[in-house]
């Protein structure tokens, strides 16, 4: 019987990085991103051989997607069916779910709630029902769910329309182990939550989204542990080290500057700072998307940074999910996964190789050394401030990068393609081969957009 990864962490409270190296250890590594169904395919969503993907219906991949409303299971107005086909028609595979939210998240639209009763507990198996068919509905169209068990109460108000308020209690302590009573009323949930969908292979576990305690989140980690029978992954917020994934919520990313902004980790220096083989999301990204065209610009140069730049998950919170703004970022988000599908992932890491990058852009690139190169440039960054950023708009212009081919033997023959993310199209190929005799310069075609990728691949 196969240990738990869960069980391990909890353990030895061991960081990101050596989790990561124990599932490499765990899981024989595919030959090829597709690899052939056996009994270990029935397995929930796992950590690939290379921890910084995801195995998945015996698919090596990253997690891509738009999450449209994260309250589809207390808020029973919004047509989840719906939008799970646009997700899936464009061949995007995550969502994220909520399952406790306060009454006044749904608008005053239709609520309901686990909870029939309090002192004792009694569950709503109505709403159980619906959170059931919810993810069998993802797991119909291939679609996985992080399934986020809490999250942070903004204000008071959030606090007293919560399901679980007990008077006397501030909004501050529901995560938190101040109160015994609470935090018993907690764990009986986590463990009805964990117990009843256990058998489902498309879901993992968040533990809260956005701020919470250390304590809090060790302890109802070790609730969810003790709950689950077939070793779902957990995600932790940034910095805990106590599940397989760390996520960063709408932090600060490159559309938007928060207020207060500094209290939270931007997702891009948590990528940098990262060993190369840590399992990153980033969740609840561009929260301001509407369907206006800059910020469709502004989540495309976000995506394609992070997840060529080494994360796992990119999910954005796309509230105008039916617009046809909305379908234009799904677009953009199945170029960019189907870019990565190209590559075998098997030995693919964040990959510091770009010795240059536009004036006043940036590069970012993954690379299995000597193999295969996965490259995003993006020159259109205005940096507004030191942690804020927008997009300007270039003229037809052309981009010069100087790559680092590294482990690359003499007189290896390449191919390189330069791809427009907006499309699927190859703007421009070449062949060359190296000559070890340094860094190589190249240059891209002429193009309109502020970005633009290439992909490097040894060829026989």
């Amino acid at each position: 019987m196969q240990l738990s990864f869960a069980r391990l962490i909890l353990a030895s409270m061991v960081p990101c990085a050596a989790v990561c190296a124990l599932a490499r250890t765990a899981d024989s590594p595919p030959t090829s991103n597709r690899i052939a169904r056996d009994a270990a395919d029935d397995r929930p969503i796992h950590l690939a051989s290379n921890p910084r993907y995801f195995e998945f219906e015996g698919t090596t991949t990253p997690l891509i997607g738009t999450s449209g409303d994260y309250m589809i299971s207390y808020c029973t107005d919004p047509d989840y069916g719906a939008m799970f086909d646009r997700i899936a028609a464009s061949n995007l595979n995550v969502i994220r779910l909520f399952t406790y939210v306060p009454i006044s998240w749904c608008g005053g639209g239709a609520y309901s709630s686990p909870w029939a009763g309090r002192h004792p507990t009694v569950w709503n198996e109505s709403w159980f029902d619906r959170l059931n068919t919810i993810i069998s509905a993802a797991a119909a169209r291939h679609i996985v769910v992080e399934v986020v068990l809490f999250t942070q109460l903004y204000v008071d108000g959030d606090w007293q329309d919560s399901p679980l308020y007990t008077p006397g209690l501030t909004r501050f302590q529901f995560t938190s182990l101040d109160d015994p009573g609470l935090v018993a009323e907690q764990d009986e949930f986590v463990g009805e939550i964990v117990s009843r969908l256990d058998g489902y292979n498309n879901i993992y576990y968040e533990i809260a989204n956005e701020d919470s305690t250390y304590a809090w989140e060790a302890h109802i980690f070790d609730k969810i542990v003790a709950s689950d029978t077939r070793s779902h992954l957990v995600a932790s917020t940034v910095g805990l080290g106590l599940g397989q994934i760390a996520t960063a919520h709408y932090a600060v990313d490159l559309s938007h500057c928060y207020p207060g902004g500094e209290a939270w980790i931007d997702a891009f220096q948590m990528l940098d700072m990262d060993p190369a083989s840590t399992t990153r999301a980033f969740d609840e990204t561009l929260i301001t998307f509407r369907d206006s065209g800059a910020n469709l610009d502004y989540a495309r140069l976000e995506s394609w940074s992070f997840l060529v730049g080494g994360g796992s998950t990119y999910d954005n919170l796309c509230y105008a999910w039916s617009s046809p703004g909305a379908d234009s970022l799904r677009s953009y988000l199945s170029v960019l996964k189907s870019f990565i599908a190209g590559f075998d992932l098997t030995n693919m890491q964040k990959a510091n190789i770009i010795r240059d990058a536009p004036s006043g852009g940036m590069a970012r690139a993954s690379a299995d050394p000597g193999s295969q190169y996965m490259i995003y440039i993006a020159d259109g960054f205005a940096r507004y401030s030191d942690r804020c950023f927008g997009v300007t708009y270039p003229a037809l212009h052309t981009d010069t990068i100087t790559v680092h081919l590294e482990a690359a033997p003499p007189g290896q023959s390449y191919q390189a393609d330069w791809v427009d993310p907006t499309g699927r199209s190859t703007l421009y190929s070449e062949t060359f081969a190296w000559d070890a005799s340094g860094d190589r310069i190249m240059t891209s075609p002429q193009h309109v957009s502020p970005d633009i990728a290439l992909r490097i691949k040894a060829t026989p």
